[in-house]
């Protein structure tokens, strides 16, 4: 018990030191983006997949709904349904300058009447940026199942875990810098696509965004 009230206190002590520096840095401002910024700085094909436009807007393939800009109040937020002759994936990037923006899918999905089935943290090997760290997630509704995976977007990199990101946005404002993430979601469309068919196309799809993007995202 006295060991446990000591680390406390040492987190508690470690907390107060990093918001009393926090105070009394200097800001810089987080770049001006937008969601128009987005959908010109996103990939519009990845490999030989090329991005399914709607009719409203030739550069996404839809809009969500206002409610979730109201909840959300990202910078941006961009969908794109990729497909070649054989899949579709359905791709989607959440920008905001605040970690509050960046959603937990795994609140997002059941709101949507999606079962979460099953769970399971992975890396998806990159080229230009590394190992993604990602949750993959088994789904199923009255549609049928599918499987998505998504990733936050940090100061540092890629994150599996909001918390973990919320913690690398806190260390990068104590250190006198304004940041700015986002939460990236791949999800099959089909319901014969594989994991593995799915993290393949990930993996690209997070090499194309990293670079059309100048490492933005």
């Amino acid at each position: 018990m006295e060991i446990a009230k000591k680390r406390t206190y040492i987190f508690a002590g470690v907390l107060l030191v990093f918001g009393l520096a926090a105070a009394i840095q200097p800001k810089a401002k987080a770049p001006v983006r937008s969601e128009l910024w987005m959908e010109q700085n996103l990939p519009m094909t990845v490999g030989n997949y090329h991005m399914l436009p709607s009719s409203d807007n030739p550069m996404c393939s839809y809009r969500v709904n206002e409610a979730t800009y109201q909840a959300l109040n990202p910078y941006g937020i961009v969908a794109r349904v990729f497909a070649n002759d054989n899949y579709r994936f359905d791709t989607m990037v959440v920008a905001a300058n605040d970690r509050i923006s960046l959603h937990d899918p795994k609140d997002c999905f059941p709101g949507q009447d999606w079962v979460i089935l099953w769970e399971k943290k992975i890396d998806l090997p990159t080229k230009s940026r590394g190992p993604v760290h990602a949750v993959a997630l088994g789904l199923q509704n009255e549609r049928g199942k599918r499987i998505a995976l998504y990733t936050y977007r940090g100061p540092s990199g890629t994150f599996a875990v909001r918390n973990d990101m919320f913690w690398d946005w806190f260390v990068t404002e104590v250190k006198g810098s304004k940041p700015e993430g986002a939460l990236m979601r791949v999800m099959t469309v089909d319901e014969e696509t594989t994991l593995d068919e799915l993290k393949t196309f990930a993996s690209a799809w997070f090499d194309s965004t990293y670079q059309t993007s100048g490492e933005v995202f």
